[in-house]
């Protein structure tokens, strides 16, 4: 990023901690009119190894909520520290109270978080991932206990020896996130498409659009998002792809906080 993110300080066993929109800090408690979070549970240590389609962990957590009865958005962040500085994954869990995190998850997130790459993986090694659950009612943000999990990095088969096109087009997300003032999305492509990508506010209007950009079929492709001109908060991004046989479309959110 182009400058310092501000970032929410929970370290793991802490109460859980709340950053408004506009920089200023609070707990989350009833009352308070912040969004209360919630703790997430997982396993200590995972080994990384297997078919990459197979489940390596579950995490969990309770319902969440706003003190003064609002709607909430929930979520679930992955970073490589404690207090959250530094996000390597991040994707929106409004609706579920548990998500399912398969062997390729956990190479791609440990390979993210020690810069590995196919032909350079080192296998025994291990890593750590801080997972937590933040939760915004739009003016607030509020993030849970810290959950930290070991990757021990084993053999994945059938994607270290050959890197092969994949099967459809996946929205990876954007990263870091929350950001300031630049983030970066990633997806795949089975094939060549024109990819367009547009942000919007909560309230569904226009903020910012890139327009259609011809990319190749492959792995992790990235289109930079330069947010400068927007406000610190939540927006909702679209990126459609659009090749010779179908238009395909997903969305995120991201959260940028300045």
């Amino acid at each position: 990023c182009a400058s310092p993110t501000r970032t929410m300080t929970t370290t793991a066993g802490a109460r859980s901690s709340a950053h408004r929109i506009d920089g200023t800090s609070g707990s989350g408690t009833p009352g308070s009119g912040r969004p209360l979070s919630s703790a997430i549970t997982g396993p200590s240590s995972v080994n990384v190894a297997g078919d990459p389609t197979n489940v390596l962990y579950s995490l969990g957590w309770s319902s969440v909520s706003d003190s003064d009865g609002g709607t909430v958005r929930s979520i679930l962040v992955a970073a490589s520290d404690a207090s959250l500085s530094n996000v390597v994954a991040a994707e929106e869990v409004s609706s579920l109270l548990s998500v399912d995190k398969t062997v390729a998850d956990g190479a791609a997130l440990y390979d993210q978080i020690t810069g590995g790459s196919p032909g350079s993986i080192a296998l025994g090694g291990a890593a750590t991932v801080y997972y937590a659950i933040v939760v915004t009612d739009g003016a607030a943000l509020s993030s849970g206990t810290v959950l930290p999990i070991s990757l021990v990095r084993g053999q994945v088969t059938d994607t270290e020896e050959d890197e092969v096109l994949p099967e459809s087009f996946v929205l990876r997300g954007n990263f870091p996130n929350p950001f300031n003032p630049t983030t970066s999305i990633q997806f795949d492509l089975p094939e060549v498409a024109e990819v367009e990508i547009t942000v919007l506010d909560l309230l569904g209007r226009t903020m910012l659009v890139v327009p259609y950009q011809t990319f190749s079929a492959g792995l992790n492709h990235t289109v930079r998002i330069d947010a400068t001109d927007l406000t610190s908060g939540i927006y909702i991004y679209r990126v459609v792809a659009r090749s010779v046989t179908e238009t395909q479309v997903a969305t995120g959110t991201m959260t940028l906080i300045k």
